[in-house]
């Protein structure tokens, strides 16, 4: 370990809260878990786990475990556990869905690329199970919602080094700088169950002053949809969500009528289609 240790140029130095919202899979859970503690280069951090299911069947000798059955939410769990680090003055918050595998410089190159930048919210690059980009730097149309990762199933090692800038964070895996954040602190809008929180929140802390940015070199992989169980799957249930938290996004925003009935269109042109490959792969 202390070879490994050795490898990296600037290890964690200050103290982390991570916080990780999870339902559904334990067994993907524990993997995230497992990830974390192998982290290199990291030795301050404490891991607070905010779990949404029904059954209070999972416990960790080495993290905190609160349970909170009601689920009210992606928007609600992530400001319960940012709100944590602050009252526990913590340096760096870093928050995350369960249903990730952590590279093993993930935390220490994400929290060193805050550190050393003016970025307030830094976003980790996301891959998939081929390690092809899944997510790194958002683009958001303006005046039409439509948003795309230009660097989705890009191999891994032809992305450039550094912090990128990105139009939004992807709310699966990102990191704060709780001091900058502190002077104009945004919390999400719980209004928000599941999906575009992540944009929203974004676009105000923008609005803000903050900067925010993707870290290339840190690395997660996640499996889209799995931490939020069934909501991943496009079923009935999943479409209804997504509908209302676009609903809802789009009416804070400044659109005219034709740019909202375009964003419309375009949300239930995906929908058919998501849907249309589903039925294949059946």
């Amino acid at each position: 370990m202390e070879e490994l240790t050795n490898l990296i140029k600037e290890p964690c130095k200050r103290s982390t809260f991570v916080g990780v919202l999870h339902y559904g899979n334990y067994a993907q859970l524990k993997t995230l878990l497992t990830s974390i503690e192998g982290q290199i280069g990291c030795s301050d951090l404490v891991i607070c786990v905010l779990d949404h299911n029904e059954r209070e069947d999972f416990e960790s000798h080495w993290e905190n475990t609160v349970h909170n059955p009601k689920n009210p939410g992606y928007a609600s769990g992530m400001n319960f556990l940012i709100q944590q680090a602050i009252s526990g003055k913590y340096d760096f918050f870093l928050g995350m869905n369960s249903d990730l595998k952590l590279n093993n410089y993930c935390i220490s190159e994400l929290v060193n690329a805050l550190d050393t930048t003016q970025n307030t919210v830094l976003q980790s690059i996301l891959t998939g199970p081929d390690d092809k980009v899944k997510q790194a730097s958002n683009v958001l149309l303006p005046h039409f919602h439509c948003s795309f990762s230009p660097e989705r199933h890009r191999a891994l090692e032809l992305m450039d080094s550094g912090v990128h800038p990105t139009d939004f964070v992807c709310g699966a895996l990102f990191g704060v700088d709780l001091a900058r954040f502190k002077r104009s602190p945004v919390l999400f809008d719980e209004d928000f169950f599941l999906y575009h929180e992540d944009i929203d929140w974004s676009l105000r802390l923008k609005s803000m002053g903050h900067q925010i940015g993707v870290c290339s070199t840190s690395v997660a992989r996640h499996l889209e949809g799995g931490s939020s169980n069934a909501l991943g799957q496009l079923t009935l249930k999943s479409v209804l969500v997504r509908w209302n938290s676009l609903r809802l996004f789009l009416s804070k925003q400044s659109l005219g009528r034709s740019h909202f009935a375009m964003s419309v269109l375009w949300f239930w042109s995906r929908m058919l289609l998501v849907y249309g490959k589903q039925l294949l792969r059946v």
